[in-house]
Parts: structure tokens; C-alpha cells; sequence
């Protein structure tokens, strides 16, 4: 029992006596800069398929004569377009 004590205070002993100086201010910005491209990528995927649905959507109802298919796929669209140019958006609002 004496004997894990000891070790235990030897080892927090030791952990405490070597401490070191991290320089982590730049590591954290570009980390931060490449999940900021990751999330971008996604948004930009993400409005790009409701672009190609809206567009197919669109193209079915003006076969089929369906107006109101045909407004659902002129929204997708809209959306897609809003969804897929949102980083930009916020890029120059702030």
C-alpha cells in the first residue's frame, strides 16, 4: 500500500515538474479555417442537389402540364440557389 502511494506521488510529482510552454494560437486558426472550408463544401453539396432535384421536379411537371409540381420545382430551385450561395451571403454581410 506504502508502495502505490509512492508511486502515485512520484508520478504526480513528476507530471506537475514538467510542464511545457504551448504555442497553439496558429494550429487553432487553421483549424478552425479548414472546418470552415469543410462546412462550406457541405452547404454548397447540399444546395446543389435541391438545384438538380428542383430542376428535375421542374422538367417533369412542364411534361406532365402540372402547375403545381411545376411551382414546387421553380421553390426547390429558389431554395437550392439561396442554400448553395449562402456562404458567400454571410461572407458579406459580416
Amino acid at each position: 500500500m506504502k508502495r502505490a502511494i509512492w508511486i502515485a506521488c512520484a508520478s504526480m510529482l513528476f507530471f506537475v515538474s514538467t510542464t511545457a510552454v504551448c504555442f497553439a494560437a496558429g494550429s487553432i486558426q487553421a483549424s478552425i479555417n479548414s472546418l470552415n472550408t469543410l462546412i462550406t463544401g457541405v452547404v454548397k453539396g447540399v444546395g446543389g442537389i435541391c438545384i438538380i432535384l428542383g430542376i428535375l421536379q421542374f422538367g417533369i411537371s412542364v411534361k406532365s402540364h402540372d402547375a403545381a409540381q411545376r411551382s414546387t420545382g421553380l421553390l426547390a430551385i429558389a431554395g437550392g440557389l439561396v442554400i448553395f450561395f449562402a456562404p458567400e451571403i454571410l461572407a458579406e454581410i459580416s
